[in-house]
């Protein structure tokens, strides 16, 4: 705050004209369009949160209505909770960014078409970064699990079964800031409130009736997300934003699957050496593969990535 207040006082001349005071009678219904503001997206990230409360609340409840003992319990929701999700975090963290930052974008723009530019730039952004990352999370499990916990590597086969978690989260957090930007707030309120329902009955089904332990949870999950997103998108169809691209969607998935086949040619060449060895070769040429497919299908100039590597 000391930073900031420096700065401002040293770069306010550049503003160009003289910063009006606020009255109480000025800043009144400004404080309070930020209040309500701030209530609508705080409830909106509320709700995200409870949807991870409900896991460490339900299943074992669940569990323990299949007689599992404690022990293996603690130790799947370890794994899941502790591991897998902390990994499928990461690509999640750039589309957080890229959901903030929309938000903005989007209010401000002047007209319609100029929010769906917007909005169809950052979904594409968005897939770049996270239908390549839950490739190499189905494909590469074990070899990820290894290169970042190597003391403990268990749970290869949970990330595998979690790893599309990461692209429907994702696809939630921009839906909802979306909308937050178009000025429908309580839609993804909406939307999350329908699906933690939904969710603690499906993993009710899938736990104590189909006895999918973990895989149950993971399910529940992946359907609530599901939920989520499909009443956000048709609402956004309501608002005339078409959020896909279906070329550029095809173009990166196509990326995406020659990345996974020159991954799986380099573990075979690489059989028998340390995991850290295969896992940090595997990242570099995964990422320079599919970098290059995506600068020939045009989806990525060249000079994008190069212009995005020197900053």
């Amino acid at each position: 705050m000391i930073f900031l207040s420096f700065v401002f006082k040293k770069e306010r001349r550049t503003f160009g004209s003289p910063i009006p005071k606020f009255t109480l009678k000025v800043s009144l219904p400004i404080a309070k369009r930020i209040i309500i503001l701030t209530f609508y997206f705080s409830f909106s990230s509320i709700l995200m949160s409870v949807i991870s409360i409900t896991d460490s609340l339900f299943f074992p409840y669940f569990m323990d209505m299949r007689h599992y003992p404690d022990r293996l319990t603690s130790k799947l929701f370890g794994i899941f909770s502790g591991k897998v999700m902390t990994l499928i975090h990461v690509p999640l963290t750039f589309s957080l960014s890229m959901a903030v930052s929309i938000i903005s974008y989007i209010s401000s723009a002047k007209t319609l078409p100029e929010k769906k530019q917007i909005t169809s730039k950052g979904l594409d952004y968005m897939f770049l970064v996270n239908i390549p990352c839950t490739a190499a999370f189905v494909f590469f499990p074990e070899t990820i699990i290894n290169l970042v916990f190597f003391n403990t590597p268990t749970g290869s086969e949970i990330l595998k079964h979690s790893a599309p978690l990461a692209l429907v989260v994702s696809l939630v957090q921009f839906s909802t800031s979306v909308l937050q930007g178009l000025g429908k707030f309580l839609v993804p309120v909406k939307s999350l409130l329908v699906a933690i329902p939904i969710k603690i009955v499906c993993m009710f089904v899938f736990i104590v009736v189909y006895n999918l332990n973990i895989d149950g949870c993971i399910l529940a999950n992946l359907i609530c997300y599901t939920v989520t997103f499909v009443m956000n998108f048709l609402e956004l169809r309501n608002q005339v934003i078409n959020i896909l691209n279906l070329n550029k969607l095809f173009y990166i998935g196509v990326s995406s699957v020659i990345m996974v086949i020159t991954g799986r040619l380099i573990l075979n060449m690489l059989t028998g050496y340390s995991f850290v060895l295969q896992g940090s070769i595997l990242i570099v040429c995964c990422i320079a593969v599919y970098a290059v497919f995506l600068s020939i299908f045009g989806v990525v100039k060249l000079s994008t990535i190069k212009q995005l590597i020197m900053r």
